[in-house]
């Protein structure tokens, strides 16, 4: 029921499934996502017992009837780890910046001041060229550029500078970059590199998403905020992230969303506060416990714990949880004693502590600690100005990253409200559930070794390699800006959004992440026969001197794409109606020979079932065309001037043209076409063919397409064409 399966050392004199090596488990190994994940949380990352495959090693597990005798056929064979392939890109990617929810970009009132006043009194050094004679060897040593020697791309600063390196940390004295800009005398102006300006005096900022701004709800966390109501009592009411639930399935029974096992949590959280410390009603500012209430189908054993405690209470930062169902119920039965088991001291099966599996009495005993309660390290960590600044003094969030550990993080103050950093509980979030605290983990490990592979890269140089030195800066790949590490960017590239509606397993207003791989579906060519039945008629009518035509047709069963049908196609039916009118008339002033023929035609059609899936507007249409046509000299010139319009879709076009008969068997035609029309949107396919690629904007989940006439508008032309019959 907990996930961790003990197998016996091979070695051992027994009978059942054993490890056939044995080395990766000695007592000092770190939490392995073998030995902690659940099997359902495995088989969410494309690895573990569904797949008979391991997670984290290539250790084969054999079964054995006797000592020294393997069966033939291994129950996990050898070979192991994250099945991209397999993997749930909702599951392993929910809490990243980057995903829906998580705007590139991010302004509040005190950023936006902190920013000009900041760009006010930036820094500006001139550079110039070593061949340059007013060149200071003492202010930048040497500007170069790989491909443009006029204009470098960066310059180095080799050694300190006398008159402003005073109070510089030795680290912003050694070599560093930044960009120049031409002047008109031929040198070169600019800052020096972003960390070094910081400490000259002006700090620029960085407007964009950040893990550790304080006023960004980081994904697939709560954020817990301060509400008073009329009675004076205080609650602690968390506030959910926006972002798209993770391993979403439409449920077609009763036309919901069902989260996948494994990937489930917290629904809900709120701390209360109903007494004074002399008993009475009141409040005295403190929480006494939280109220915390859990996704439907939760189960610690599938799911994983996401609080731990003590003596079978769960707690957050010593604060008791109480858990309720996603109904409000209190938890009974399973769910409440699993729930104890995350917190019971004596049982490290579960999240809070975990012993390490093995049949050695060496080893039986080894207890690792693991996570309690799951707060997001880094998030609410910082003011706004200060995440977003430069200034490495400034942007460093203290946990435990070159930070002492009396000066990290203590949430447990945080949550009291009396840490002396000034921190309270509006600074204190929580993952919404093991699954995204694991998806954390993960965005930290490939932040922190991106570039590490490639021996050519210039990690100082290359804003998407994660630099060490500067491991909050808001302006390049680090733990505070991921989405700017190339690593995190390609993996953000290999997956996008399915469409936001629940049929495609959308929550909250956004998509669900899918792998480029996993998207995609067949296609199949058919060449449907159409019935189709028509009537028409023509007649002259005397007193407005006009000839009238008229045709209607029914075509039955059409085959249209629909984007809203789980097999992207929809039956519907057709009704047409044609309107033609005509009239020759004289114009005395123009032509006094010959009249002018005039022609008139709208075509109308109602579609059926026509829903904004389809792709055409619906369900009525209606396309109109104007003709002109005159001749002149016995018809040796035919001008002629047509225009055309379509309602629905708001396009047109002109179509004016000269003809000129030089013989019967020669004549030339000179004229110009000319379309107007917009672009349409309509919303993406429930099951698409191609892969799903990142979308963003406000019509994000929306496909443009044009429509009818719309499709020329880019396609103006002017001709002549000369005709020779024989």
């Amino acid at each position: 029921e907990t996930g961790v399966t003990e197998f016996l050392d091979c070695t051992k004199t027994h009978r059942g499934p054993c490890r056939v090596h044995s080395f990766h488990y000695a007592p000092e190994d770190f939490l392995t996502l073998d030995s902690t994940l659940t099997n359902e949380q495995k088989a969410l990352l494309g690895c573990g017992p569904f797949f008979g495959t391991r997670c984290d090693s290539s250790d084969p597990v054999a079964l054995y009837d006797s000592v020294g005798e393997e069966q033939d056929i291994p129950l996990i064979p050898a070979g192991g780890g994250i099945d991209f392939l397999n993997a749930d890109a909702s599951f392993l990617l929910q809490s990243w910046p980057g995903i829906e929810g998580t705007d590139e970009r991010f302004w509040t009132p005190r950023l936006r001041a902190a920013f000009d006043a900041a760009e006010a009194d930036r820094v500006r050094i001139t550079a110039r060229k070593p061949s340059d004679p007013r060149y200071d060897p003492g202010l930048i040593q040497e500007c170069a550029d790989r491909t443009n020697a006029n204009l470098p791309r960066f310059c180095r600063v080799l050694r300190p500078i006398a008159d402003i390196g005073a109070g510089v940390p030795e680290r912003f004295l050694s070599p560093g970059r930044f960009d120049p800009q031409p002047l008109s005398d031929g040198s070169f102006t600019s800052g020096f590199s972003d960390a070094f300006k910081a400490t000259l005096g002006g700090t620029r900022l960085v407007p964009t998403w950040l893990t550790t701004a304080e006023s960004l709800i980081q994904p697939q966390t709560i954020r817990l905020g301060t509400y008073r109501d009329i009675f004076g009592t205080v609650q602690l009411l968390g506030t959910r992230a926006v972002n798209a639930q993770p391993c979403t399935v439409f449920n077609e029974r009763d036309g919901t969303v069902d989260i996948l096992p494994g990937c489930r949590g917290i629904e809900s959280i709120e701390g209360i506060d109903d007494e004074l410390a002399d008993g009475s009603l009141g409040s005295d500012g403190i929480t006494e416990r939280f109220v915390v209430r859990f996704q439907e189908g939760y189960l610690p054993s599938v799911d994983g714990c996401v609080f731990g405690g003590s003596g079978k209470v769960l707690q957050i930062g010593g604060i008791e949880v109480v858990a309720f169902t996603s109904d409000g119920r209190l938890v009974e039965g399973k769910l409440r004693r699993e729930l104890e088991s995350c917190a019971d001291d004596s049982d490290l099966a579960q999240n809070s502590n975990h012993r390490l599996p093995g049949a050695d009495p060496l080893r039986q005993g080894v207890v690792i600690a693991g996570a309690r309660a799951l707060f997001h390290p880094l998030a609410g960590c910082l003011p706004d100005e200060d995440a977003a600044s430069l200034d490495i003094r400034r942007n460093l969030c203290p946990y435990g990253v070159n930070v002492p550990a009396r000066d990290a993080r203590n949430f447990s103050l945080e949550l009291a409200g009396i840490d002396p950093s000034g921190r309270g509980p509006e600074n204190v979030f929580l993952f919404t559930s093991e699954g995204a605290a694991l998806s954390f983990n993960v965005l930290m490990f490939l932040t922190a070794v991106s570039c590490n592979g490639d021996p050519e890269a210039d990690i100082l140089a290359d804003s998407e390699c994660f630099d060490p030195e500067d491991s909050f800066s808001p302006a390049r790949c680090s733990y505070a800006a991921p989405h700017l590490c190339g690593t995190i960017a390609g993996l953000l590239g290999a997956a996008g959004p399915a469409r936001n509606t629940v049929q495609a397993g959308g929550s909250n207003g956004f998509g669900r992440r899918v792998f480029l791989w996993q998207g995609g579906g067949e296609v199949l060519l058919a060449y449907d026969r159409r019935n189709t039945l028509g009537l028409s008629a023509d007649f002259a009518e005397d007193r407005t001197k006009t000839n009238w035509g008229m045709e209607f047709t029914w075509v039955g069963k059409r085959t249209v794409l629909d984007n809203n049908s789980l097999n992207a196609v929809s039956q519907v039916q057709d009704f047409n109606l044609t309107i033609s009118v005509d009239r020759p008339t004289f114009i005395n002033f123009l032509n006094p020979n010959r009249t002018f023929f005039f022609n008139s035609q709208w075509f109308f059609r109602y579609t059926t079932n026509w829903n904004s899936g389809m792709g055409h507007a619906g369900p009525w249409n209606v396309l109109a065309t104007f003709a002109v046509l005159a001749g002149y000299f016995q018809d040796r010139l035919l001008p002629q001037f047509i225009t055309i319009y379509d309602f629905q879709s708001q396009s047109g076009g002109f179509l004016p043209s000269v003809q000129y008969r030089f013989t019967e068997n020669f004549s030339a035609t000179m004229g110009f076409l000319s379309f107007y029309g917009r672009t349409q949107s309509r919303e993406m396919p429930l099951r698409s063919i191609g892969p799903y690629g990142n979308r963003a904007g406000p019509k994000a989940y929306q496909d443009p397409e044009e429509n009818f006439i719309s499709v020329l508008r880019q396609r103006d032309e002017i001709f002549m064409r000369l005709r020779w019959t024989f």
